[in-house]
């Protein structure tokens, strides 16, 4: 991955005029967008375009590109949309995942447990589980035989305080 697709992936605090959006960017060219203070999403694509990097959104006419070189503290970029035009400024949402280091997996079948572990570590006014207490508070008939996690439970593991929003993709 290039580094501009680096400093480019991950969640940004986009501001337009009055307008509030959370754009999060995917190594593969997708992008999604949520309004800051509501329910409403959208998803698109964006793709490098020589000195820009342009995002185009799903359903939408509106035109929006982000300057290259990507400044996460500070990255400018233009809209140009039907109610609007003008300059936006992103700032990336690094407290999220950039300081955070990997977790070593400690159980040659609970890659789940570390994943969740990983993340209790990353989220704010979280409290840190270790993958043992993990494993230790899901539930046993939930493993399938080769010791993993069945699909049904890992979508069943509930951690104190922690708010998991699962969904199934297949």
């Amino acid at each position: 991955m290039s580094d501009l697709v680096k400093d480019l992936v991950g969640t940004w605090n986009v501001a337009f005029n009055q307008y509030r959006w959370t754009y999060t960017f995917a190594a593969g060219g997708m992008v999604k967008w949520r309004v800051s203070w509501g329910g409403q999403t959208g998803t698109g694509r964006w793709e490098l375009r020589g000195s820009k990097a342009a995002v185009i959104w799903r359903n939408s006419e509106t035109k929006e590109s982000r300057n290259v070189p990507i400044n996460p503290e500070n990255q400018s970029g233009n809209i140009d949309a039907d109610y609007a035009s003008g300059q936006s400024i992103a700032i990336k949402d690094k407290a999220r995942f950039d300081a955070v280091s990997p977790e070593g997996q400690q159980d040659a079948f609970a890659c789940w447990a570390a994943c969740l572990a990983w993340y209790t570590r990353a989220l704010p006014d979280v409290q840190t589980t270790s993958q043992q207490s993990i494993i230790m508070l899901s539930d046993p008939n939930t493993w399938a035989s080769n010791g993993n996690i069945s699909l049904n439970g890992i979508m069943s593991v509930s951690l104190p305080g922690v708010l998991l929003n699962r969904s199934r993709t297949f």
